[in-house]
């Protein structure tokens, strides 16, 4: 937004610009940080977006440190006797340049922002964006927030903590449309297609779950549902509910029935919408993988997927988390999910009930693990370098081309659905990617490369073999889950029945077979939707 005249307008009103290769900036970063701290001792009021940037993916980003760092110094100096980080979530129902994000996701080069495009975009003014909500959440009062670390531990880690918790709250804000919960149904489903009446009941379902996600926050202010969610939820039976609303989602008749479908166009843009409400159901999907795979359903046993998407969902610790899953494990006991198994004696074996499979949901972490595994494949046939270990040189290290491994991935997964191997067209995003390469550094498995602020290389640190062996079972096993507890499977009661004159009848529908799906290609007109995250 730094072109003329949008630049000038907001630099006139008190706006400044962050370079995003500002570290090899010396003189741009000397000049911010003076500015910045320049501001806090003054105590002026600062807005600015924590991740940076927009949301390619729809989930929040890892946060910056830059400016935080700075505030914080500003502190820890005695320039201010307190700093008030105040969390805000901008929550759409439709975004504005979603065609744009959707073309940068099957890797076209993002179109620079200028006076033209501007004009170009007054077409704009006369759609209908629907509901734009703002929520303030409690601020973070510094003092108090440095007061609960030990005074050993050093800056670094603090703003890192304080980063962490600020983006946590920011997306916990965040409200539930029926839009998300609409596409989060559909692309659950193994052939992205249900019946009308099984999306009811799973947006339904996946609106009970969000109750006990703020049960475990203990926060009711937390993913609270829009004004469509709540028209729906309140009158689920009236059919003037849109879910083709944003042409995102299809329907059509089947069978004497209605279907709702995701063609292949249009599905990078509702993994979005999913996206934007997708930490609701982490806990969830976490032990719907254990289930799934054969294991006791507790949460000691999330341990080995929390090390592999901690990073990718940013959870906090895991001394943290647990105790967060403990009490979600505690619900779902209370509400007849999960039910200790007959065939142990110890009792100590936990399994979800006949009743709780109506709330399994194994394509929630499908395509995580599915890219991840895609990630695995592509570097097991990929050209590479050797160089020796830095502080090992008996040790050679492979290196991979960070942007030929990125154009590979997206060419060749188009082909893969016929090996009837990766059948999920989300998995084709490159946001999608980037994240499971950025997941396997996390871990330390890669490592990444950068020069002049570009990634460049990719270098693997650990052989892999042993951990890809695990996901190939377990994406076979969540592949099985999703044949076998299909969402498209719904009872219609009597009184529902004679009320819309259909009969009482179990409604089952799957209208693709494994090999009819859309092409992966057929996304490159796909649009994606977003949210705006910043704090004040």
């Amino acid at each position: 937004l730094s072109f003329w005249p949008v630049g000038t307008v907001i630099r006139t009103l008190g706006g400044y610009f962050v370079k995003r290769s500002a570290r090899n900036d010396r003189i741009h970063g000397l000049v911010l940080k003076r500015y910045v701290t320049y501001l806090v001792k003054r105590g002026h009021l600062q807005k600015f977006f924590i991740e940076g940037g927009r949301s390619r993916n729809g989930r929040m980003r890892p946060p910056k440190l830059g400016l935080l760092k700075t505030m914080v110094s500003a502190y820890l100096r005695k320039d201010r006797r307190d700093v008030l980080f105040v969390p805000v979530s901008i929550s759409y129902e439709h975004v504005v340049e979603d065609s744009e994000y959707a073309k940068e996701n099957t890797g076209k080069d993002k179109t620079e922002e200028n006076l033209l495009s501007l004009f170009r975009a007054r077409s704009m003014l006369r759609q209908k964006y629907k509901e734009v909500i703002i929520t303030f959440g409690e601020c973070i009062r510094f003092s108090d927030f440095k007061a609960e670390f030990d005074k050993k531990e050093d800056k670094e880690i603090l703003v890192e903590e304080l980063g962490n918790e600020i983006v946590s709250r920011i997306e916990a804000y965040s409200n539930i449309g029926l839009r998300s919960l609409t596409c989060l149904s559909v692309l659950l489903t193994k052939n992205y297609g249900l019946s009308r009446d099984a999306l009811c009941t799973s947006v339904r379902n996946l609106s009970t779950v969000a109750e006990w996600y703020r049960e475990v926050e203990g926060n009711t202010e937390y993913a609270q549902p829009t004004q469509a969610l709540s028209r729906f939820l309140n009158n689920p039976e009236e059919f003037s509910h849109d879910f083709q609303s944003a042409g995102v989602i299809s329907q059509g008749p089947y069978l004497g029935d209605e279907l709702v479908y995701l063609p292949g166009s249009r599905r990078y843009t509702a993994d979005f919408y999913k996206n934007s409400v997708f930490h609701i159901f982490v806990p969830l999907g976490l032990f719907s993988i254990l289930e799934c795979i054969g294991k006791n359903v507790s949460p000691e046993g999330v341990r080995p997927w929390y090390d592999l998407f901690a990073r990718e969902f940013l959870l906090p610790r895991w001394s943290e988390y647990s105790k967060k899953l403990a009490h979600y494990h505690e619900i779902l006991v209370r509400e007849g999910i999960l039910e200790q198994s007959p065939s142990h004696a110890t009792n100590s074996n936990w399994r979800f009930s006949e009743v709780g499979k109506h709330h399994l949901i194994p394509g929630l972490l499908f395509p995580l693990i599915e890219s991840t595994l895609w990630v695995m494949q592509c570097l097991d046939h990929m050209p590479f370098t050797e160089r020796p270990h830095p502080h090992d040189p008996s040790r050679m290290r492979k290196i991979f081309d960070y942007n030929a491994l990125l154009r590979t991935a997206q060419h060749e997964l188009r082909y893969s659905k016929y090996a009837g191997e990766f059948t999920r067209t989300e998995v084709s995003s490159l946001s999608g990617l980037i994240s499971s390469i950025e997941g396997l550094a996390s871990q330390g498995t890669l490592s990444l490369q950068d020069r002049s602020g570009k990634r460049t290389s990719i270098i693997l640190e650990h052989e892999f073999e042993e951990q890809k062996n695990q996901l190939l079972e377990t994406h076979r096993a969540l592949q099985e889950a999703m044949r076998k507890y299909p969402l498209t499977r719904c009872v219609v009661t009597e009184g529902e029945a004679s009320e819309r004159g259909i009969g009482n009848r179990t409604v089952q529908s799957s209208p693709f077979s494994d090999q009819s799906q859309d092409d992966f290609e057929s996304s490159d007109d796909s649009r994606t939707p977003g949210r705006g995250k910043y704090i004040q």
